[in-house]
């Protein structure tokens, strides 16, 4: 499984380098990512990463035991429903299940804030990302099962909670988001290459209410 990830992740890199030092940088980082990809089984290193360096900022989120309980609840619920892959990133979270999408919310310590955002656009009936992933489905059966718009659109929920560590800084966090190059190095993978996800993610900016994009 790391094997495969990593060298779609690294693939993906090497193609958006654009010079020869660029491509050699994501070279040098793939051994690194294969070992984190291995040590993190059956987790992706970046919902590690996400809950670790940008949740671990919010008061009311349990570094160990919350995270714990959470990443436990998400799998019993994949495994009992079916449909897991080969990972779980943050991408894979399975807010169809009302029970996790509470116990997210209940960890970060948020309530019911979010409830309009996933209905709006992530996994209510008539939600923008679900809307994309039948389009896709019609026009790309292969991609009926992937729900790549739903798959990006969690992914950039779960990076909305927190902030990361501003550099140099002590306590001071970066406001919560997440970049496009992390984004896609989170969700990509044997089953979604980066041109089809980069492409899904200029739908969901289109039609998304909830999505904010600064440009970086």
């Amino acid at each position: 499984v790391a094997e495969a990830y990593a060298d779609v992740v690294t693939g993906m890199k090497r193609a958006h380098a654009a010079t020869e030092a660029g491509r050699s940088s994501a070279d040098d980082d793939d051994q690194a990512l294969r070992r984190r990809l291995a040590e993190a089984y059956p987790f992706h290193p970046a919902l590690i990463d996400c809950m670790k360096e940008r949740w671990a900022s919010i008061d009311a989120f349990q570094r160990t035991r919350g995270a714990l309980r959470f990443l436990g609840s998400c799998l019993y619920a994949l495994k009992s429903s079916g449909g897991a892959r080969p990972l779980l990133g943050p991408g894979e979270v399975p807010l169809r299940k009302p029970d996790i999408r509470v116990q997210l919310l209940k960890e970060l310590g948020l309530q019911n804030e979010y409830d309009p955002v996933i209905a709006a656009d992530i996994e209510g009936p008539n939600a923008r990302a679900k809307r994309i992933d039948q389009e896709l489905a019609r026009e790309t059966p292969a991609l009926g099962s992937v729900r790549p718009a739903s798959r990006l659109a969690t992914a950039i929920l779960m990076c909305s909670f927190g902030g990361l560590k501003k550099d140099g800084s002590e306590g001071e966090t970066l406001p919560p988001g997440v970049t496009e190059g992390e984004l896609l190095s989170a969700c990509v993978g044997p089953d979604l290459d980066s041109i089809t996800a980069t492409a899904v993610l200029a739908k969901l900016r289109d039609s998304c209410l909830y999505l904010h994009h600064d440009g970086v």
